[in-house]
């Protein structure tokens, strides 16, 4: 009888812990690899929490850097003077220090080792850009609600239609927009909304019956078109209280709709400040024979500005709008809002020119 060939038990033991051996092997590389991409997505996180913290400590900076412009211009007029807004040797100008546009370029010394990797090419791109712009040349929206809070202004009610005319904006908006601010809850027209028309909508809610904290609360408007919002901007701001036109900054359209002329008139009359400054409101409505009872409505004075701050370093990029009161009597400076969304490139667009002067 033939017998049988057994393996050897060692034999067995020796290919087991073979594969064994393997087996750790293989669990200890895919760790191994797994460990190494981990690390390598944790330093690019840490790397753009870097850059990412970097900029936005240079926005901040260059906003002190603003706000010390504003400083500094009122200490000028303080120097003579001046504490008012409407005093007849005080004025706020775009040849004025704080209304030019600044670029700021950065070289790999100021970016650190973040930009080591970059060209020569690449580096030009590394740059601050700041534009300061002074928000009392817009037509304010809660002017329309008088110092007492009751009912709306008429006057400004009705340079408001005017404005919306000129802009080829429908005349409704100009009640839907007064409808949202004011304190009642009658519509001021057929084209007008207020609870009725708002409390139907998916999801409803109610209007605001208090002066408009951000123009992007035009959104919430009853039936309005984007064309209209889009435009919107470019004439109409919203301040936290009512305030005066400075007849060195105000725009055409809204000097046209406050006398209710037309822009090209309006045009004429601000040829003056183009070379020199108005510096006295009484003397200008009197030499173009302009109502003297309007001169309540203007200064030669900003109170309120909105800084404009886009910083890019490599491929990020960080933008800063902060609103700011200017106490005119006592100088002192507050932000009052930061907004960090993207906005459009044509606010900085006077830095490269200003730079080429």
């Amino acid at each position: 009888m033939k017998k049988r060939h057994c393996p050897k038990p060692m034999q067995t033991q020796r290919g087991v812990a073979l594969i064994s051996v393997l087996l750790i092997f293989a669990i200890a590389a895919a760790l191994a690899v797994r460990m190494m991409s981990q690390g390598s997505l944790k330093t690019q996180e840490v790397s753009v929490y870097l850059q990412q913290q970097q900029l936005h400590t240079y926005s901040r900076s260059v906003e002190s850097y603003a706000l010390t412009l504003l400083q500094s211009d009122w200490q000028q007029d303080a120097q003579n003077g001046v504490t008012d807004a409407q005093n007849s040797t005080a004025y706020d100008h775009l040849s004025e220090d704080w209304a030019k546009a600044y670029r700021f370029p950065l070289d790999q010394m100021q970016t650190g080792a973040l930009s080591n990797q970059k060209t020569a090419s690449d580096q030009a791109e590394d740059e601050i850009h700041l534009r300061i712009e002074a928000l009392d040349s817009y037509f304010n929206l809660n002017n329309l609600i008088p110092e007492q809070g009751t009912g709306i202004d008429l006057q400004m009610y009705n340079a408001l239609q005017h404005l919306l005319v000129q802009k080829q904006i429908p005349e409704s908006v100009a009640d839907l927009l007064t409808d949202w601010i004011d304190s009642d809850n009658d519509p001021i027209s057929l084209l007008g909304a207020e609870d009725n028309q708002y409390l139907l909508l998916q999801p409803p809610y109610r209007s605001a019956s208090q002066p408009m904290h951000n123009l992007s609360e035009a959104f919430l408007l009853n039936q309005i078109d984007p064309q209209s919002l889009a435009e919107l901007p470019s004439v109409i701001t919203a301040l936290p209280m009512a305030s005066l036109h400075n007849l060195n900054l105000v725009l055409p359209e809204v000097m046209a709709a406050l006398f209710q002329t037309s822009s090209e008139q309006a045009k004429r009359w601000l040829l003056e400040r183009e070379q020199t400054p108005i510096s006295n409101v009484s003397e200008f409505l009197s030499r173009h024979q302009l109502k003297p009872e309007l001169a309540k409505l203007f200064s030669t004075r900003s109170q309120y500005f909105q800084l404009n701050i886009k910083v890019q370093i490599e491929t990020q990029t960080v933008y800063l709008r902060s609103l700011v009161q200017r106490d005119l009597k006592t100088g002192e400076l507050q932000v009052l809002a930061r907004n960090t969304q993207p906005f459009a490139d044509k606010i900085l667009s006077q830095v490269k020119s200003a730079q080429a002067q």
